[in-house]
């Protein structure tokens, strides 16, 4: 079965940030406020739901480095992805407005 590459953009980019600071699951779960780096790991592995409904999006794109209107909608995206055929124009939009293709 061939993998989905927009599945799970937000565990991604966790990911990608870990890799570029060398930080552990364990930093940057007590970054964000959780005492355990297992649901970090979870969400870069794709096997936890990203918790919009918790309101830290905000807090994981400061973290990360990340346009926090862009990371919203990635992460909306991933959790909806009934929505995208309606965000990706925007997402799209501030991407280019970030000078990201």
């Amino acid at each position: 079965m061939e993998e989905n590459p927009k599945k799970n953009r937000i565990g991604k980019m966790l990911r990608a940030y870990r890799d570029k600071t060398g930080l552990t699951q364990v930093d940057v779960a007590k970054d964000l406020g959780y005492k355990y780096g297992n649901f970090v790991g979870m969400l870069e592995g794709g096997n936890a739901v990203f918790p919009l409904a918790k309101g830290k999006w905000l807090e994981y794109a400061k973290l990360i480095g990340a346009e926090p209107t862009e990371f919203l909608l990635v992460a909306l995206c991933d959790v909806h992805p009934e929505m995208e055929p309606f965000l990706a124009p925007l997402l799209h939009s501030v991407r280019t407005k970030n000078g990201k293709k």
